[in-house]
């Protein structure tokens, strides 16, 4: 979806500037052949063109990514239930914004009653994605898991880095008991004894 959204602003651009200079602002200048009220109309009309142009080539972008977003969908239908947990469909708003102003542009330039239509509709779209986005958003600070609080907003934290909470979590496993200890050197102890037995014993049958 990123990527209508320079394609979108492109054309908008290419459209102010034709109209502008349809409007004389070439003329306020008139210092060379390009520059002049002669070459306006000519000027103008390419960059309407141009950005009419444009406009179809982020329109085969936008369906694209529609496409795509559609496929996740019927492929993952439970994805809705997380959108709070991430902000990345607020990366779609912007390239569409843009996309739907170009197309609004198109029907002021053209008269075209296709792209009013159409334009419309590429706005109530954008109206219902922010929308639901904003309800996402609230949600997910409401929850914590916006801000990366797993625990929500009555959890216990550290206040710590990651490596000290590590270190404290590592430090508040159980010890052995002293009695466990204990045995553990009594074993050792009785091991190392059982050792010097055996090689006494070798000794004595050696003399």
């Amino acid at each position: 979806m990123i990527l209508c959204g320079p394609l979108g602003q492109g054309s908008f651009a290419m459209q102010i500037l034709g109209q502008c200079v349809q409007r004389g602002a070439f003329a306020a200048y008139n210092t060379s052949s390009f520059l002049s009220a002669q070459g306006a109309s000519t000027i103008a009309t390419s960059s309407e063109f141009l950005g009419l142009i444009t406009w179809g080539y982020g329109t085969f972008w936008w369906a694209f990514a529609c496409v795509a977003i559609a496929h996740y969908m019927i492929s993952e239908p439970k994805a809705l239930l997380r959108w709070d947990l991430s902000l990345s469909a607020w990366s779609m708003v912007f390239p569409w914004g843009v996309y739907t102003n170009g197309a609004v542009e198109l029907g002021v330039v053209l008269n075209s009653r296709a792209f009013w239509v159409w334009s419309t509709v590429l706005l109530l779209l954008m109206l219902v994605l922010w929308f639901g986005n904003a309800l996402a958003t609230i949600i997910g600070v409401a929850n914590g898991k916006l801000v990366n609080l797993d625990r929500g907003w009555k959890g216990t934290y550290y206040s710590h880095s990651a490596e000290e909470e590590k270190e404290s979590s590592g430090g508040d496993k159980k010890q052995p008991s002293n009695a466990g200890q204990a045995n553990v050197l009594q074993q050792q102890n009785g091991s190392q004894g059982d050792g010097g037995r055996e090689a006494n014993g070798l000794r004595q049958r050696d003399r």
